[in-house]
């Protein structure tokens, strides 16, 4: 796999954590006016980071995503299903 779809999975799984740990930082010290304020600047500043790994993940992941749209499609199944059997009737014609 591409190492640039590991490195927006790793940006937005960061962002995530960091997000959870501010949060739970800014309910612990609300008496606190600095981790309260410090709280919120890390928080606001893990959005854009969280932004950053989603476009590198759809940039880097939209071929591999088009390949399992492709395996999950109806038509994909109804094609190779008919071509299957036409296969199979084929050998059965000859083999009799």
């Amino acid at each position: 796999m591409n190492p640039k779809l590991f490195l927006g999975l790793a940006l937005v799984l960061v962002s995530l954590i960091i997000g959870k740990i501010t949060t739970v930082s800014f309910i612990l010290f609300y008496d606190s006016r600095l981790w309260r304020y410090l709280s919120l600047i890390v928080y606001i500043i893990s959005w854009p980071v969280i932004v950053l790994g989603a476009y590198i993940c759809g940039v880097e992941g939209a071929p591999y995503l088009e390949k399992i749209y492709r395996y999950f499609n109806y038509k994909y199944y109804h094609y190779h299903a008919k071509k299957w059997y036409q296969k199979g009737k084929s050998f059965a014609i000859r083999k009799k």
